[in-house]
């Protein structure tokens, strides 16, 4: 019984091992490559910037610079916005609206009604979290 548990702990330790020989080799592949990458752009500023630029060359690559980085930022803004229609929309799915005569609201205590929900899902469904974060009470629109 003990042999099997030592040979089992040696294979575990093997394992582990060659796990730990695999990630340092995928490791040190990836940051030669990295430095590799570095030392190529390196050399290309190194020879654009030797290289004597005539005017025209250089307002060219600065306003191509320019608009790459208006794109960025265009892109960078349709994402916030895309983000912030998400939101909204989970918001609106997340929201429950019920209407009800001016009568009724007017003796409606928010506090009460969100706390004897929170307390029906306690009692029949055993959810032991708050349903309801919020009720409140709007008069527009009647």
């Amino acid at each position: 019984m003990e042999n099997k548990f030592n040979l089992i702990l040696k294979t575990i330790e093997t394992k582990s091992q060659n796990e730990a020989q695999n990630q340092a080799q995928i490791q040190a592949q990836t940051q030669a490559q990295i430095q590799a990458q570095i030392q190529s752009q390196f050399q290309s500023q190194i020879q654009s910037s030797s290289q004597a630029k005539s005017y025209a060359q250089a307002t060219a690559e600065s306003i191509q610079i320019e608009e790459n980085n208006s794109q960025t930022i265009q892109q960078k803004k349709q994402q916030k916005q895309q983000e912030k229609e998400l939101e909204k929309q989970k918001y609106r799915e997340k929201r429950l609206i019920i209407q009800v005569e001016k009568i009724v609201a007017e003796s409606f205590n928010s506090y009460q009604l969100r706390n004897k929900i929170n307390d029906r899902f306690f009692t029949k469904e055993n959810i032991n979290s708050p349903v309801i974060a919020t009720v409140t009470k709007s008069f527009t629109s009647q």
